[in-house]
């Protein structure tokens, strides 16, 4: 089961890398990096990837 939670945080990881390149995903992240709150995006991405996985174990047991 932990390999497969990895798995699914690295697959979320790479979306959301995906997501900021094409266009409602880029102009956030563009707004974001000119007024230097990247860590709003990581945040973001954190919580995504948290609620996924929250939601995979619940699903689970």
């Amino acid at each position: 089961m932990a390999v497969k939670m990895l798995l699914i945080a690295i697959l979320i990881a790479v979306l959301m890398t995906l997501f900021s390149g094409i266009y409602p995903g880029s102009a956030l992240y563009g707004w974001l990096d000119q007024n230097g709150l990247n860590f709003v995006w990581a945040g973001l991405t954190a919580g995504i990837i948290a609620a996924c996985l929250l939601l995979y174990r619940r699903r689970k047991k």
